[in-house]
């Protein structure tokens, strides 16, 4: 028999099946049952009540799939029947620990040096415990640490971006207010220009009608003067020639003219 073991090992049919995975699936699966047996070994404590009949189940219905393909994998069903058996045991060591007195009896039963051991287990799990509870404080701590960084970098870099918003938009009003104050100013003088022109026009036209009424007093003024000097001269004249006619009259009477 070991002689066609071989001669089928040697044939191409047995190194298809070892190259298949038919064979190396199986193989990956027997790490489930060889750990479920080394656990056989272990205190029940450490035993899950919820993860044991969930292998076994698990492993039950892998059996009938390596029975019901073909060609039938009796390596596959080998592995899981192992597998279902182990955890089968597992799940009745822990139901009769937890609920079946063994838990009791096997304390009962315990000497002094057994129940040190337990409590020292119970303290070193304590301890164990709290350092597993400080290291994940000290995890979570870095980590919010990390998020606060973050946020803060981010923060940063949006009131950078806003900072240079600001700065072009005041740059923008500041050049907009520029042009609107030039054009304001050009305005003011345009209007002070015409302001000035108009008062010009306005005071020229004043003096205009100053200097015409001062003609006109002046003209009056000449023209009373001309009268006053007109009377004068005409009262001259009579004077000039009263007194030509006295003479006349004087000179008639010295060469007898007057007889």
């Amino acid at each position: 028999m070991s002689a066609q073991f071989i001669n089928w090992l040697k044939s191409p049919q047995g190194r298809a099946y070892f190259f298949s995975t038919h064979f190396w699936g199986p193989v990956a699966n027997w790490g489930l049952p060889l750990a479920a047996l080394a656990d056989i070994q272990k205190d029940e404590t450490m035993i899950s009540g919820v993860m044991s009949p969930v292998m076994a189940g698990y492993s039950s219905i892998f059996m009938a799939f390596a029975w019901q393909v073909q060609p039938r994998n009796y390596l596959l069903f080998a592995c899981h029947m192992t597998n279902a058996a182990a955890q089968a045991v597992q799940t009745s060591r822990f139901v009769n620990y937890w609920y079946m007195g063994g838990r009791e009896k096997k304390l009962a039963a315990a000497p002094e040096s057994a129940i040190l051991n337990a409590l020292d287990q119970a303290k070193d799990a304590a301890a164990s415990g709290t350092a597993t509870v400080g290291s994940a404080v000290s995890n979570e701590a870095a980590a919010l640490n990390r998020a606060a960084q973050n946020e803060a970098a981010h923060l940063r870099e949006q009131a950078r971006v806003l900072s240079v918003k600001a700065q072009s938009e005041v740059a923008q009003l500041a050049e907009k207010t520029k042009s609107e104050a030039a054009a304001l100013l050009a305005r003011a003088q345009h209007i002070d220009y015409q302001g000035s022109l108009e008062a010009a026009k306005n005071h020229a036209a004043a003096g205009g009608e100053d200097a015409l009424r001062r003609a006109k007093e002046i003209g009056i003024e000449a023209k009373r003067e001309l009268g006053v000097a007109k009377d004068y001269v005409e009262s001259k004249v009579g004077e000039l020639t009263g007194e030509v006619v006295k003479e006349e009259k004087k000179a008639k009477g010295w060469f007898g003219w007057g007889k």
